[in-house]
């Protein structure tokens, strides 16, 4: 038999009675946001600070989830609506796409996991006044059916006490405040541009005479076998295989076509061939250039 899709009315139906909501009575406009305490620790008194000790002991209440109040770090309570029960935040990605991120507290002080809400999704809804039957596409119409049913699935698989809001009405409250939230973004990978002079400074200063590590130079490129490779990465403070695509994205390897991988295979004396990372000499490059041109010029 095919599962039915979950409707808010549904959703509706497991609300307790002295739980439920009247949509006209909530205010959205009187919305506002808090800031969440980010270090706890700063708000305890100096003479009730815990005592250090050189062992790793074991606190009787390691297993009250320290991640929870991580988790809320830099966002903000919606208070004035919904008893004050909801923290967000917005998450902006690399490419500039923002979600909200949510989550609820409980009246024990515990706190659910996030929920994430694509900006898209909600504003389309939104438009049409939290109202599917308003939308006047129907592909849209669909997709905004689809977007209430997961997100309706997440928030009641993320439900820890039987507390439950109106998935309806956490989606309105977070439109309410969306101009007041905190923002945090992914930070983006590192410009071609910095990426290469900052390993040019490492060369030149970190690197410069570590023979063990086996930094080779051609005219053209910089021979990098596998532990400089590594070396390199870890004062770039990034994983290796990272950095290596990073590189090779940045068209800033030689790689041959016969290749493994992003390694070629380079001579290093008159009877010795071994697999390196080629990392291109853009001076040497720059240089080689005009002076083409200028011998084209002459021609």
């Amino acid at each position: 038999m095919k599962e039915q899709m979950m409707t808010m009315e549904s959703m509706e139906a497991l609300i307790p009675e002295e739980e439920k909501l009247d949509l006209q009575t909530v205010d959205f406009d009187n919305a506002t946001v808090r800031l969440c305490d980010q270090n706890l620790q700063s708000l305890i008194p100096d003479d009730e600070l815990a005592v250090r000790t050189g062992r790793g002991e074991q606190n009787e209440n390691a297993g009250f989830s320290e991640e929870f109040f991580k988790a809320t770090d830099g966002m903000a309570y919606i208070e004035n609506v919904l008893d004050n029960r909801l923290i967000a935040s917005i998450y902006v990605d690399a490419k500039g796409q923002r979600s909200f991120e949510v989550c609820q507290s409980y009246s024990d002080g515990t706190v659910s996991g996030k929920m994430r809400i694509r900006q898209a999704d909600l504003y389309r809804l939104a438009m049409a006044h939290f109202d599917v039957e308003q939308i006047p596409s129907s592909p849209e119409k669909q997709r905004t059916r689809k977007f209430l049913s997961q997100f309706g699935d997440d928030y009641l698989g993320k439900m820890e006490k039987d507390e439950i809001i109106q998935p309806i009405e956490i989606l309105r409250a977070v439109f309410a405040v969306r101009e007041k939230l905190p923002i945090h973004r992914e930070e983006p990978e590192m410009p071609a541009q910095h990426l290469y002079r900052r390993i040019m400074e490492i060369f030149e200063n970190q690197m410069n005479g570590y023979h063990d590590l086996h930094l080779y130079k051609r005219k053209a490129y910089y021979v990098l076998f596998r532990d400089t490779m590594e070396a390199l990465a870890k004062y770039m403070n990034m994983p290796m295989m990272k950095l290596v695509r990073q590189l090779a994205e940045y068209n800033l390897l030689y790689v041959q076509a016969s290749g493994n991988g992003y390694q070629s295979k380079v001579r290093i004396d008159d009877t010795t061939e071994e697999w390196a990372y080629c990392l291109y000499d853009l001076k040497y490059l720059s240089q080689a250039k005009k002076d083409r041109e200028k011998s084209k010029e002459k021609a």
